[in-house]
This record gives structure tokens, sequence and C-alpha cells, in this order.
């Protein structure tokens, strides 16, 4: 690769837009030129002075532009013959140029204002979020790192308890496409599960989460609160609907050490009537003998 094309590709390297391979060949260039290496410098400089400005025009303004450039399209999409007649050559220039202008202001204003991917920034969409999380993990200081993929790959540390850590941790346990970050997200938020929008998003993991390793963790996250209404709920309807036994027995455990006879005993006798796993029918039995119950009893 040679200066001349180094130069033209640091703009795309920049936002992330060059191959695995274009990447590498750049990288090697710069290495060995200590003038593209400058060249990069300033460029990159710039970048992030770019990146640190968000323009915020008017809704009104940016309606208009757009409604505009609906128009200004419109007219080009007009039959061949009539676009490319060369009675109004300047006008028919004038029509292109405008349009192009009117796509690009677009493009622009797209990028300056649609909500970046910022741990700080309230409204983002936690799907938004978990998609860019590529790893999540606890220094022995108790700090938590989380790596995000932006343009660039970027890490954000902080405590447990700063917001910011905490609306990445939930992203990831609800939205993350990878199970071990939804697993990693749930094992640190055992620890603020006192918090009722921790609390939330464990149950939501307990019912729907497709990985039963997940939901087992979540299940253990609950436990200190198995006599809360909310939980016991959850737990209920994991018992009747999950297709994994050690999550339904895990299930059987948190209900049962709170010993509400009159909420179990009904639940237990359907449960243990309709359910095929030897382990999970004897453990119910167990469960209504301690109650003081009959197993056959409705």
């Amino acid at each position: 690769m040679n200066c001349e094309g180094t130069r033209d590709l640091l703009p795309l390297y920049l936002y992330g837009e060059l191959t695995f391979e274009q990447e590498e060949a750049l990288h090697r260039h710069l290495e060995q030129c200590p003038a593209c290496s400058s060249e990069f410098e300033k460029a990159r400089a710039l970048h992030e002075a770019l990146d640190q400005r968000r323009l915020e025009p008017a809704p009104e303004t940016l309606a208009a532009c757009r409604r505009e450039l609906h128009r200004r399209l419109a007219a080009e999409r007009r039959p061949f013959a009539w676009r490319f007649t060369f009675a109004r050559p300047a006008a028919w220039a004038l029509r292109l140029a405008s349009a192009t202008a009117l796509a690009a202001l677009g493009f622009v204003v797209g990028r300056w204002t649609a909500p970046t991917v910022d741990p700080g920034l309230p409204g983002v969409p936690a799907a938004a979020l978990a998609t860019a999380i590529r790893f999540i993990e606890q220094d022995p200081d108790g700090q938590v790192r989380i790596g995000i993929e932006e343009r660039r790959q970027r890490v954000l540390r902080g405590r447990l308890a700063d917001p910011a850590i905490q609306q990445w941790l939930l992203a990831a346990a609800r939205d993350a496409a990878d199970p071990a970050l939804r697993l990693d997200s749930v094992e640190l938020l055992r620890a603020r599960a006192e918090e009722q929008s921790v609390r939330r998003a464990l149950l939501e993991a307990v019912e729907q989460d497709p990985n039963p390793g997940v939901r087992l963790k979540a299940l253990e996250a609950l436990k200190p609160f198995a006599s809360d209404p909310a939980v016991r709920v959850a737990l209920a309807r994991v018992l009747r609907s999950d297709e994994n036994p050690g999550v339904r027995i895990q299930a059987i455990d948190l209900l049962v050490q709170q010993r509400r006879r009159d909420e179990l005993v009904g639940l237990l006798q359907e449960v243990i009537h309709r359910e095929e796993n030897n382990y999970i029918r004897l453990r119910c039995r167990q469960a209504l003998e301690e109650l003081n119950a009959s197993v056959g009893t409705f």
C-alpha cells in the first residue's frame, strides 16, 4: 500500500468501514511511514473533535429539510425523456445538484442528531445498548469493565452502583445476543437485586431467557427475595411451564422455603399429576408431606 492509498483510507478507517485485510495493510504502512503516521494522528484528532460535537437543529427545520428532499427526489423520478431534454440544461443540472445537496444534508444531520450509544444518555433503547456489548468483566478491586463497540470498541469502567454501568448491565441481561454476556450480567446484578429495576430484569430473565443456565443464575439471584409476591408468582409460572427440569426443581426449592401452605398445596398437587420427571414428582411429594398435605387432594 502506497502513501496516496493510505491517506485515502484514513477517513474510512476512523469510521470503521474497512475490511480486516485493509486495516492490516494500513497498519503495516503506518508503522513504516512517519509521514502517513503523522497524517493519521491529525485525522484522528479531527475525528475525535467532531465526535464530541452534537448538532441539535430544531425539529421543524429537520422536518422541512426532509420534506424538501422527498419533493426533489420525487421530481427527479419523472420520465427519463422529460428529465433529460436539452431545452433547459441549466435547470436540470440545478435540480440534480440541489437534490444531491439535500441528500448530503440529510445524511450529515442524521449522523449528528442520531442518538449515540452513550452510557449516560437517557432514552437509548435497551436493544441498542445490548447489541453494542462485547464483554463484561469485574476487576479484583470491584470495578466492572464493559467493552462496547461503536465505530471502535471502547471500555467503560465504574462501580456496580454507577447508573451508567447498571444501565449497560440491565441492557445486556435483557437483550444481549450472547448467552455468556447475559449470564455475566445476571451474576453481577445479583448484588443489586434489592433494587426494583434490577429485580424486574432478573424476573424477566427467569421467565423469558432462552438459555437455562441464565434462568438458573437469575433464580439464584432471586433466592433472598423468595417471599416477594412478584417473585413467587413468577416461580409458580416457571414450575408449571419451564421446559428445563433443573430450573423447575430450583423453583420448587425457592417456593417451599417459605412454607406457605395455602399457597403451595394446590400448586404442588397440580404439578405432581402432570409432571413427567420422576425426581420432580418425588420432590413435590416430599414438599407436600412436609406441609402435612395429601398428594391426591385438590
